[in-house]
């Protein structure tokens, strides 16, 4: 799968300001807010929306996408002055349902079901509703040319239908959506590399990496200690907590001393043999380099020798 390149929430934002055209808007909207393929946003019609009804319980407007359909996406653009230019009738299958060799409409999803699509965006709801009051079909090309040119003269890139479907899985993504959900919306089997490189975008980060020297400030206030009250004074797992201080043992920074129970139940307990601030010497013994992490140690000792 090509790597999406969807614009920022900044592009978008300038997009829609010159959105005056349907064939901009309608696009800009809907796309980003259901994460549907070009091809089926460009057949979406009226018999696939599931409208909101009084007392049925349903808060939004549902697209149910099928497998397989006929084309009824019967109508295209004719002319480019706006004294000429209209939705006409076409016959036929469209371009794309063409293009793919086939009279039908066929879902690129790799689902084996129908997918029932949320509309959870009211502005987008509301341009899905307002342009099936007056049409039946969505007309543009594929290639969705007006928002290409207005997106390159604005924001110096082309912007594409497929590029828009990423959009609502990186806003997904953001508001913690469950990886399920995103997944089937987009009509994946499967998570894609690039929902996990957004996931650790916008996964918040640790208030500040937990360094060795806030290890040996614990140690040496509380000490001797044992691994499980590191773990809960520092807010991280028994694993981590024990992975490092074997790794401050190796570099004579701590100790182990008696033990606190009897038999099987006995745990370690820790203590100090330094002062917080002291720095990591480089192993070998002509270097007389010093690093405050351990990291910076290991890509030194790497690089270097």
């Amino acid at each position: 799968m090509k790597a999406p390149n969807p614009p920022s929430e900044k592009e978008i934002s300038q997009l829609e300001q010159e959105a005056t055209y349907p064939a901009v808007r309608l696009p800009l909207t809907i796309i980003p807010a259901t994460g549907l393929f070009p091809s089926e946003f460009f057949h979406i019609h009226q018999d696939w929306i599931i409208w909101p009804a009084k007392n049925s319980g349903q808060d939004y407007p549902i697209i149910k996408i099928p497998l397989d359909d006929e084309c009824r996406r019967k109508a295209k653009l004719r002319g480019r002055r706006k004294s000429t230019a209209g939705i006409v009738d076409q016959e036929g299958p469209c371009s794309i349902c063409k293009k793919i060799g086939t009279a039908r409409f066929r879902s690129p999803s790799s689902l084996d079901t129908e997918r029932k699509v949320p509309i959870i965006n009211d502005a987008a709801a509301d341009e899905l509703r307002l342009w099936f009051q007056k049409y039946d079909t969505i007309p543009w090309s594929s290639n969705l040319t007006r928002l290409q040119t207005i997106s390159k003269n604005l924001i110096n890139r082309t912007v594409t239908a497929y590029d828009l479907r990423f959009v609502f899985g990186r806003r997904a993504i953001k508001m913690g959506i469950c990886d399920e959900i995103i997944i089937e919306n987009l009509g994946l089997r499967q998570k894609p590399r690039w929902v996990l490189e957004y996931q650790r975008e916008f996964t918040p980060k640790k208030t500040g990496q937990i360094t060795y020297q806030q290890y040996l400030e614990v140690i040496d206030k509380n000490g001797p200690i044992s691994i499980n009250s590191i773990s809960e004074l520092l807010g991280r797992s028994e694993s981590a907590v024990g992975h490092m201080l074997r790794k401050l043992e190796k570099n004579g920074f701590t100790n182990r001393v008696n033990k606190k129970g009897k038999g099987k139940q006995a745990r370690d307990l820790w203590d100090v043999n330094v002062r917080s601030d002291t720095l990591l010497s480089c192993v070998k013994k002509e270097c007389d380099k010093e690093f405050n992490t351990f990291r910076g140690l290991t890509a030194h000792t790497t690089r270097e020798h």
